[in-house]
């Protein structure tokens, strides 16, 4: 984490130069997490989930990514394609976690790293969620499917679709 002057505010990990490309999406996010007006740092790396604070780095709450299922089984576990903040559970503020493999499978978690529910889907690259039935609870957009807060699936077209949805919006028109 670095301030807007460029200084190192505080660093997990070494930089590798021989690891310059990468050709997946990446589960890391600035976000407050806990709703105290700071910013949390949440990212996965070695095969877990990470809360971390923002300020100075120090991991708050850790859990293990979700086994590996196939397609996605090089690895035990998933290494984490992207985070995405949403209000599934009514809170108020968005507070919940979904992280998902490649392109196959997600799980959702609560800001206390407690797995809530999961979906299978082709999830495409990055999810959306929006209230659109205004009972409080966030609807996730997922791929070409869309899901209600609990996990039920209220509707797909994967089997219309082909390839995969790069990013998903809900607008107001």
């Amino acid at each position: 984490a670095m301030d807007l002057r460029g200084e190192v505010l505080w660093q997990s990990g070494e930089p590798d130069p021989d690891r310059y490309q990468l050709t997946n999406d990446v589960a890391f996010q600035v976000h407050d997490i806990d709703g105290d007006g700071l910013a949390e740092v949440i990212y996965t790396r070695d095969f877990e989930l990470v809360i971390a604070d923002g300020r100075t780095g120090a991991v708050r709450n850790r859990v293990p990514t979700p086994v590996a299922r196939k397609p996605a089984d090089k690895f035990a576990r998933i290494l984490g394609d992207c985070l995405f903040f949403c209000d599934l559970r009514g809170t108020g503020r968005a507070a919940d976690i979904v992280i998902k493999d490649r392109y196959w499978h997600f799980w959702v978690y609560d800001d206390q790293l407690q797995l809530q529910w999961q979906g299978d889907c082709n999830t495409g690259h990055y999810p959306f969620a929006y209230d659109i039935d205004g009972d409080g609870h966030d609807e996730l957009a997922i791929g070409y499917s869309m899901y209600d807060h609990d996990g039920s699936l209220l509707w797909s077209l994967q089997d219309q679709l082909e390839e995969h949805a790069d990013g998903i919006a809900i607008v107001d028109w």
